[in-house]
């Protein structure tokens, strides 16, 4: 395999890695995966990317990209525990959770695995 080559498939899941990270800090906060990212959000995927892209190459991590994806956890720990804001509607607040585990058809309102439908399990 040549060098300096770039690799799509490692690309396309460094991405879907930088994206998961943004999903997991901003998810209680906002509806995730964004359908419409703003702006700030495409800024902060790309610097987290490019940081693991660069962390998977042997030897020292270039000192501007740590900084970089420093801060971007930085912002990203703002905007979950709401200090910061992306300037979009937030995801409603969850009404009181029944605890019971049943997960519910919303239309109808019914459950959609019951002990009847999952034969048991």
């Amino acid at each position: 395999m040549r060098r300096n080559v770039p690799n799509e498939t490692v690309i396309a899941a460094m991405i879907a890695r930088a994206d998961a990270e943004i999903d997991a800090y901003c998810g209680g906060r906002y509806s995730v995966p964004f359908v419409d990212p703003p702006l700030v959000i495409r800024g902060l995927s790309e610097d987290i990317a490019v940081y693991h892209l660069f962390g998977r190459r042997q030897g020292k991590m270039d000192e501007i990209r740590a900084e970089k994806y420093k801060a971007a956890i930085a912002m990203l720990k703002g905007i979950s525990n709401g200090t910061v804001s992306l300037g979009v509607a937030a995801a409603e607040t969850p009404g009181p959770a029944d605890n019971s585990g049943a997960e519910t058809n919303k239309e109808t309102d019914t459950n959609i695995f019951s002990r009847e439908s999952m034969g048991g399990f």
